[in-house]
């Protein structure tokens, strides 16, 4: 019985971490690390070819959600008429923010509204309207 409490430890070293336990032990560990160290990839996913929808990491994932933020913001501030500046155009810039903008019809005058939403948290960078 006192050998089968017996304990084997082995070492692992690897860039100044110790790991003391049975080699499971050592690839369990080895495995987490690994883990945390491949959640630090871009936070673009998927191709950008023609025709790609682009879909970025965090609260506002993709141009449907960036689109209904937009509106939800714009309404209060500018009221129904902004909807009339319907399609929106939705471009992502870089990993981390969309950018909505409004279109007119070719043979209007005026601005249109214009907001920069942070995919990571949905927070709300920047909103204008133009003359």
């Amino acid at each position: 019985m006192a050998s089968a409490l017996k304990v084997y430890k082995k070492h692992c070293f690897r860039k100044s971490v110790w790991i003391t336990g049975s080699p499971s032990a050592c690839l369990a560990a080895a495995l987490a690390i690994f883990g945390l160290l491949a959640c630090k990839v871009p936070h673009r996913r998927g191709s950008e070819g023609a025709g790609d929808k682009v879909h970025l990491v965090g609260l506002v994932p993709d141009e449907e959600t960036a689109k209904k933020i937009a509106e939800a913001v714009w309404l209060p501030v500018y009221g129904p008429s902004v909807l009339d500046e319907k399609p929106f155009i939705v471009k992502s810039v870089g990993d981390s923010t969309w950018i909505v903008e409004g279109t007119l019809d070719k043979d209007e005058l005026g601005g249109t509204a214009y907001i920069e939403i942070a995919a990571k948290d949905a927070r709300v960078l920047k909103v204008t309207h133009g003359k």
